[in-house]
């Protein structure tokens, strides 16, 4: 039973974990969204900023560690870099 309860408890700390790089992911997106909508930044520097997002998701957030299957998706979007550019 012990080992069940312990199996449990490290799902939810992953899980827990996951949701905060999740929120923090949006967070990042939101606020260069703002900027956009204050003037700050030109419709280019935005979709250039977002694109950094979605590219660099592992370094700005450290979500590959609780998602592997993350990985695959962020290749992708480097792979999309260079049809952008």
């Amino acid at each position: 039973m012990r080992c069940d309860i312990v199996e449990v408890l490290d799902f939810n700390i992953s899980a827990f974990h996951l949701c905060r790089e999740i929120l923090r992911l949006t967070k990042l997106i939101i606020d260069s969204h703002v900027q956009y909508r204050l003037n700050n930044v030109d419709a280019f520097q935005l979709s250039d900023g977002l694109q950094y997002v979605f590219a660099h998701v592992g370094q700005l957030t450290g979500m590959y560690r609780y998602k592997y299957k993350l990985m695959r998706q962020i290749r992708m979007c480097k792979d999309l870099k260079h049809l952008i550019y």
